[in-house]
């Protein structure tokens, strides 16, 4: 087992076909432990399936926006709109999840720190410092302002690919493995070595009908759902 190596996940979103295919190269590479950094549900059904394939491996496991989205959802708060923006898959989770889930989504902590030997490396879903969506185009000024006290900071939430080298921060973004906005029927993730602090940008190929027919199962009408698995490829 290789345990220098991490594979960094973000934004599953419940589409379990993809995470399988991610998971068949996690193995393929002996890699043990994972950083999943938020958004494992949201968008699709299979979310409670993705947090149980997850627990088959040594994982440091954040929230993200979906998660608290979720717990508000649990609440009452704003079901109507969430249901109108995201879908039917949020009334389902609410059906469906475990008591044993609905705790271990609770207890996500939303940061994770870790220090290996003098390197210091921070976990988070949304920008740093910033909060919300920091794209790849963003200005260098913008970027620069991302920076912290860490040697790494890897995130989510955009679901866009990104590495941003600043003056004492690396900044990366692992895209979507479940929701990839660059190219749909592709899982974005990646690996990175603790032991030379190199990271290797991941794309794994996953069959999206499957996902597109889970939908139907659920009688999901919101195109979106569908189209997203598709973009830009012509593959349709």
């Amino acid at each position: 087992m290789n345990y220098m190596k991490i594979a960094i996940l973000s934004d599953i979103h419940g589409n379990l076909e993809a995470l399988k295919s991610v998971l068949k190269s996690v193995d393929k590479l002996n890699i043990t432990q994972l950083w999943v950094l938020g958004d494992t549900l949201g968008h699709y059904y299979e979310a409670a399936e993705s947090y149980k394939l997850l627990e088959n491996y040594k994982t440091l496991h954040i929230k993200g926006n979906h998660e608290y989205i979720f717990l508000d959802y649990l609440k009452g708060e704003k079901q109507q709109e969430t249901d109108k923006k995201y879908g039917l898959c949020y009334q389902f989770y609410k059906k469906t999840f475990s008591k044993e889930l609905i705790t271990k989504i609770k207890q996500l902590d939303k940061i994770k720190i870790i220090t290996h030997q003098k390197t210091k490396i921070k976990l988070v879903h949304e920008a740093p410092k910033v909060g919300g969506y920091v794209y790849p185009t963003e200005k260098k000024l913008t970027l620069q302002a991302l920076e912290d006290d860490f040697d790494f900071v890897f995130m989510g939430h955009t679901h866009y690919p990104m590495v941003y080298f600043g003056s004492k921060t690396t900044i990366i973004n692992v895209g979507s493995v479940g929701q990839n906005r660059v190219i749909g029927g592709i899982a974005s993730w990646g690996v990175f070595n603790l032991e030379n602090q190199v990271f290797q940008q991941m794309s794994t190929v996953y069959n999206q009908q499957k996902t597109k027919e889970n939908l139907v199962k659920h009688q999901e009408t919101k195109e979106y759902l569908y189209q997203v698995l598709n973009r830009n490829n012509e593959n349709k």
